[in-house]
């Protein structure tokens, strides 16, 4: 859970932004108004108690959850002790709240490959990324799936959510941008990585699309987290993923909606 009073300060930044700077130092920012503003402001806690400002409220109680879920809690990599100079995959990056996390802990001889195809949320992780001075940090503006080819991408009202695939799970509003899609092992291969110590992937429903474009990474003694709730062609993906992975050599757990996976043996700690 997240400690008490981790928020230092909170505001709108001259692009319409919202910014939210933690206890760490880290400041994020997230999709808010539609327009720019003049300077940036400073919003503190009682001016979004007001009636007039309940939007705005929405919009940084969203982001706080957000960040909160992802900076304090282990979901994603409670089990794995990030070292200095690991290779990590975020995929489905968003604005990179997850890439700022592992930053510091894989420092500077260490990568964090981000990788996000919206391109509102990427243009937020670049911000973030520069903002926060994340040299380590990676982005990639392209949809992580089986191989190369351009896909739709069907957006949702929730910006984490935006899908390969149409269907009321993701909350998706009709309208499509297409993108660039791309697999993990030509990503990878492009960069002159050759091996990577952890991937983190959760991209709404495209997760058994873009395993079977991880052919040469997963040979590597790599660990997996893996988000496998999503609903896919009638199938919750993680009843697909876990029969993947096994058939890989990799030893699996199912927890709170994501799959972890590790090579060999298992003893609780995944």
């Amino acid at each position: 859970m997240p400690r008490d009073n981790w928020v230092r300060k909170m505001g709108l930044d001259t692009d319409g932004s919202l910014f939210v700077e933690i206890d760490n130092g880290i400041r994020l920012y997230d999709l808010c108004l539609e327009t720019g503003l003049p300077e940036a402001v400073v919003v503190r806690p009682e001016d979004l108690m007001r009636s007039e400002n309940r939007q705005l409220y929405y919009s940084f109680l969203k982001t706080l959850n957000e960040i909160a879920g992802v900076m304090f809690s282990p979901l994603y990599d409670g089990n794995y002790n990030f070292k200095g100079g690991d290779v990590v995959i975020d995929a489905g990056a968003r604005v990179g709240v997850f890439a700022a996390k592992i930053s510091a802990a894989v420092g500077p001889e260490g990568r964090v490959i981000a990788v996000e195809p919206e391109p509102r949320n990427y243009s937020l992780l670049r911000k973030n990324t520069e903002a926060n001075r994340l040299h380590n940090v990676i982005t990639v503006p392209k949809m992580l799936w089986s191989g190369p080819r351009f896909l739709d991408l069907y957006l949702s009202d929730n910006a984490a959510a935006h899908s390969a695939y149409f269907d009321d799970f993701y909350g998706s509003t009709g309208e499509s941008i297409r993108v660039e899609a791309a697999s993990l092992d030509d990503i990878l291969l492009g960069l002159d990585i050759r091996a990577v110590d952890f991937i983190k992937v959760d991209i709404e429903g495209s997760e058994i699309e873009a395993l079977k474009g991880m052919e040469r990474t997963l040979k590597s003694d790599v660990r997996l987290a893996i988000a496998a709730y999503h609903p896919v062609e009638g199938k919750l993906s993680h009843t697909v993923i876990i029969p993947q992975l096994e058939l890989l050599g990799f030893k699996t757990t199912y927890l709170d909606g994501v799959v972890h996976a590790r090579r060999g043996r298992t003893d609780g700690n995944v």
